[in-house]
């Protein structure tokens, strides 16, 4: 079989959906899979071997598929998927001239994805669902080596928010680890690389969060945006709702 996952979302939901490569290679060993990305994430991408051809943007692809999944709620990218020669075309749809969805039951998921709605649902549960599969605890699949070593004792503070990140510095008590500031660098894997160098990562930064947990890394997430969907730590981490910031 010959898939195509079309996913324009942001880098920290992209690194999610890596996910799916190992969910579809669980289930179709011998498929091809070809990714449609943004140009800001494709290093996530560029290195996987699972992947037969990366694409940037919405388009032209070349050739036909079996399976066409969009994950992007967006009318570019249903609109582009109706352009592609597939058998079956899931996940976000076009539907009347607006972005719908091809199983009734994911409706929800437009809300959630607009930030209007909450789910206890995580995004890997999500991502299965819009592409008709069930999640089985599949992690990511990161096919990307980082530059620079761990050390065990460190802890990495990457926090966006200067006050909070003050607070937690100064708040923050170890009896054995060594604090460290992960810088947030814009380069993707050059982030990832640093985030790589601790062994626990307290951060606000979605990106972070994810790149962490895929590096199993102990990941504490400081929450300072009420976010709308549950996020799965595979037992190493948590969440902190902050609704005023430090006091």
């Amino acid at each position: 079989m010959k898939f195509l996952v079309i996913h324009n979302g942001e880098p920290w939901q992209s690194l999610a959906a890596t996910s799916l490569i190992r969910g579809l290679k669980h289930r179709h060993e011998n498929c091809l899979i070809d990714w449609a990305t943004s140009v800001d994430s494709y290093c996530l991408f560029q290195f996987n071997k699972n992947l037969s051809e990366v694409y940037i943007g919405l388009g032209p692809f070349k050739g036909s598929y079996d399976v066409a999944i969009n994950l992007t709620p967006t009318i570019e990218a249903v609109n582009s998927l109706e352009k592609i020669s597939a058998i079956s075309k899931i996940g976000f749809i076009k539907k009347n001239d607006h972005v719908g969805v091809s199983d009734s039951e994911n409706e929800y998921m437009l809300q959630v994805f607009s930030g209007k709605e909450n789910t206890s649902k995580n995004i890997f549960q999500m991502y299965y669902r819009l592409a008709d599969m069930k999640w089985k605890g599949e992690g990511y699949d990161l096919s990307y080596f980082p530059r620079n070593r761990m050390k065990k004792r460190r802890t990495g503070i990457a926090v966006k928010d200067v006050s909070l990140r003050s607070y937690v510095k100064e708040n923050l008590n170890l009896d054995y680890s060594e604090l460290w500031h992960v810088p947030l660098r814009s380069d993707l894997l050059k982030r990832i690389d640093e985030i790589n160098r601790v062994k626990h990562l307290i951060t606000d930064d979605l990106f972070c969060v994810h790149a962490g947990i895929a590096m199993r890394k102990h990941v504490e997430f400081l929450d300072m945006n009420n976010f709308n969907m549950s996020i799965e730590f595979f037992s190493k981490g948590h969440s902190y709702k902050i609704d005023h910031g430090p006091k």
